[in-house]
């Protein structure tokens, strides 16, 4: 498995496939879609994006749900590693989203000094450390890479990206430390990230900041301001503000979400309502009378 040439590797449960291009490595992780590229072969997640910006990428993709848990697998990055696949690049990144994230955060041990990009991810399914998970199936793991937070500590950057509000995902994030850990809390967008990010159009422009590193924290801030058009944004917050009882918060959503959906009068006469709650008499008659209005 060279450095210099393309190659292709399938266990039973993973395909490994590699295409080389500059110094810089992007390795990813994600479960295997049906899409084939020009030549016939499947393109794990991010192949023509790290092809596109003249990267190397080694694509990890799974067959099955088995959060890259299988012994096959695992003797096969070993075997990267121990034969220097790796030191053969300036820099490598681990990459990938939910269980792709997974991935990217227990196989970092593999090249010390590699950067980390996951995005709303588990640090293990292990039932003896995490109870609590509800949405996957637990099973007792037993190592190599059956949790995330041994394997972080020779990482030089870490960017996690998640929803704290998002209660699964905010203790997984919480189980991890390491000094070049960073989490981005992405408040109100829930799991499915990456998605979100896509449809704001900053995915790839963080993707490509932090797999270069010209992008620092304040960068992606900056970037992130573009939530905002996003309606599952002020969605989320709206039923936020409720649930604590802030009007004003509540009023700003509600007026943001009547000029970006079809049944914006709803949300205006819900604003003026709001505005009223917080104090002021003469919105809420104006607010009963669109509310009423909106109800017929």
């Amino acid at each position: 498995m060279s450095p210099d040439a393309p190659w292709q590797v399938a266990t039973d449960d993973h395909l490994l496939r590699f295409q080389p291009g500059g110094r810089v490595l992007q390795v990813t992780f994600d479960h295997l879609k049906p899409h084939r590229g020009r030549d016939g072969l499947p393109e794990p997640w991010g192949w023509r994006f790290a092809i596109q910006n003249g990267w190397s990428i080694l694509g990890i993709a799974s067959l099955k749900p088995v959060w890259f848990r299988e012994a096959a697998l695992h003797a096969a990055l070993l075997r990267l590693r121990d034969g220097g696949f790796f030191q053969a690049f300036d820099r490598v990144v681990f990459a990938g989203s939910s269980k792709g994230g997974f991935g990217a955060l227990v196989f970092a041990s593999l090249a010390p000094g590699a950067t980390v990009i996951a995005i709303d991810p588990q640090s293990t399914l292990d039932r003896g450390l995490v109870p609590w998970e509800t949405r996957y199936p637990l099973g007792d793991w037993a190592p190599p890479f059956r949790d995330a937070a041994e394997e972080l500590a020779t990482a030089s950057r870490i960017w996690l990206l998640h929803d704290p509000h998002f209660d699964l995902d905010r203790r997984h994030a919480d189980r991890l430390s390491a000094p070049g850990l960073r989490l981005l809390p992405c408040r109100h967008l829930g799991h499915g990230l990456a998605e979100s990010l896509q449809k704001i159009e900053i995915l790839g422009p963080v993707m490509r900041g932090f797999t270069e590193g010209t992008l620092d924290e304040a960068g992606f801030w900056a970037l992130y301001r573009t939530r905002r058009k996003l309606v599952r944004y002020p969605r989320a917050l709206f039923a936020h503000a409720l649930a604590r009882r802030h009007f004003r918060l509540a009023e700003r959503m509600a007026r943001l979400l009547a000029t970006q959906r079809e049944d914006g009068h709803w949300f205006l006469a819900r604003a003026a309502l709001f505005e009223a709650a917080a104090g002021d008499d003469a919105a809420f008659l104006r607010g009963l009378a669109m509310m009423q209005k909106a109800d017929r």
